[in-house]
C-alpha cells in the first residue's frame, strides 16, 4: 500500500515536474519570438526614420544635376560658350560641332558669360581629355528668351588655359553620379568609395558623429541618393521624390539633393574627381548597374551597435563577468553525497 502511495506520488511529482519544465520551455520560446519580433522592429525603425549623411568620392566622366541653388557665370570667366545663333543667322549647309557644338545653329563664343544658371536648370557635365563640358539640357521656362536660355542644347566649354586655371567647382541639386547604360558614349564611373556617417550614444554624448559603414563602389555604375519615403507613402517607390517634386531629377529617378565638389587633378586624364555628400536625413545609396535591380546601401541597426566604444566597452566587461562567473561556479562546486 504505501508503495502504491509512493508511486503515484513519484508519478504526481514527475508530471508536476514535465509540466514545469513545458510552461519555462514556452516561456523562453515566446520570449525569443517578441526579442526577435523587437529586433526586426527596431532595425526597420532605424532605417526608415534616422537620419544620417552619405560622403561618395568617385572618379568619372559623366555627371548629371538638376540645380537647387543659382550657379554663377563668374566661375567660368575664361570659358568658351556654345549658344543658341539667332534664327536669321541659323545655316543648315553649315558642316561640323567644333568641342560638340553644332555649327549649323550654334556658335562657339569666346566671351565672358555674365548671367547666372537658376535654380531648375538640368545640366549634364561630361570631360574628356583637357576639357570639361557643362552641358545645358534645360532651363526654367520663365528664362525664355534671355542669354541663359541660348545655352539651352548648348553649355559651357572649359580647355586649355580655362581647365589648367580651374580648381573646384560647388554646386547643389538632385544629382546622378556616372553614365546610364544608354549613353554608349560617355565615360562612366570608373572607381569609387562611400562612407555612411551617423550618430552613436557616445558621438550623441560628444555632439559628433561617427562613421557607420564604408565601401567601395564597383565601376559602371551610375548612383544617387534615395530619400527613404514615409511608411504611410504609397505609390511612391523606393525612393521618395525630393522637395514639393517641381523639380525634375536626372534620368527620371528621384534623387535626393546633394552638396557637390567637382575638380580635375589631372586634365591629361578623361574623367573628374566627384565628391558628393547628401543632406543629414534618412537616406541610402541607390546604385544601378547596367539593367539590373537597383541595389540600395544604407546602415543597419547593428552599424550604430558595432561602432560604439561605451557598448563594445560594456559588452567586453559583460563577456568577461559571464566567463569569470562560470569558471567560480565551475571551482565551487562540490560533488553530490549519495
Amino acid at each position: 500500500m504505501n508503495e502504491a502511495r509512493i508511486a503515484r506520488a513519484t508519478r504526481r511529482r514527475a508530471a508536476a515536474l514535465a509540466s514545469s519544465r513545458n510552461r519555462r520551455s514556452r516561456r523562453v520560446a515566446l520570449a525569443l519570438l517578441l526579442s526577435l519580433l523587437g529586433a526586426v522592429l527596431a532595425s526597420l525603425w532605424y532605417e526608415q526614420r534616422i537620419a544620417r549623411a552619405i560622403l561618395v568620392e568617385a572618379e568619372t566622366g559623366t555627371l548629371h544635376v538638376t540645380l537647387t541653388s543659382e550657379l554663377s557665370g563668374k566661375l567660368f570667366q575664361d570659358a568658351r560658350l556654345c549658344r543658341k545663333l539667332p534664327a536669321e543667322q541659323v545655316d543648315f549647309a553649315r558642316r561640323g560641332a567644333p568641342m560638340g557644338c553644332p555649327a549649323r545653329s550654334y556658335e562657339l563664343a569666346e566671351e565672358p558669360f555674365d548671367g547666372a544658371l537658376p535654380i531648375g536648370t538640368r545640366l549634364e557635365i561630361f570631360s574628356g581629355p583637357r576639357r570639361l563640358t557643362l552641358r545645358v539640357e534645360e532651363v526654367p521656362a520663365d528664362y525664355a528668351g534671355t542669354e541663359t536660355a541660348r545655352l539651352e542644347g548648348g553649355g559651357i566649354v572649359l580647355d586649355g588655359e580655362a581647365l589648367d586655371g580651374f580648381g573646384s567647382l560647388y554646386l547643389s541639386g538632385l544629382a546622378v553620379i556616372g553614365a546610364s547604360p544608354s549613353q554608349t558614349d560617355r565615360i562612366p564611373l570608373t572607381a569609387g568609395r562611400y562612407q555612411i556617417t551617423g550618430q552613436t550614444l557616445m558621438s550623441v554624448l560628444r555632439t559628433g558623429r561617427q562613421v557607420l559603414r564604408e565601401g567601395t563602389l564597383a565601376a559602371g555604375a551610375h548612383l544617387f541618393f534615395c530619400e527613404r519615403p514615409s511608411l504611410l507613402a504609397r505609390g511612391s517607390g523606393a525612393c521618395a521624390v525630393p522637395g514639393d517634386g517641381t523639380l525634375a531629377s536626372p534620368l527620371g529617378t528621384a534623387a535626393a539633393e546633394a552638396q557637390l565638389q567637382i575638380s580635375v587633378p589631372d586634365p591629361q586624364k578623361p574623367v573628374m574627381t566627384v565628391t558628393a555628400i547628401s543632406r543629414f536625413r534618412p537616406v541610402d545609396l541607390a546604385l544601378h548597374y547596367f539593367r539590373t535591380e537597383p541595389v540600395m546601401i544604407g546602415p543597419r541597426l547593428v552599424d550604430p551597435l558595432a561602432r560604439d566604444p561605451v557598448l563594445l566597452l560594456l559588452a567586453t566587461l559583460g563577456g568577461g563577468l559571464t566567463v569569470l562567473q562560470l569558471a567560480l561556479s565551475r571551482l565551487w562546486r562540490r560533488p553530490e553525497v549519495r
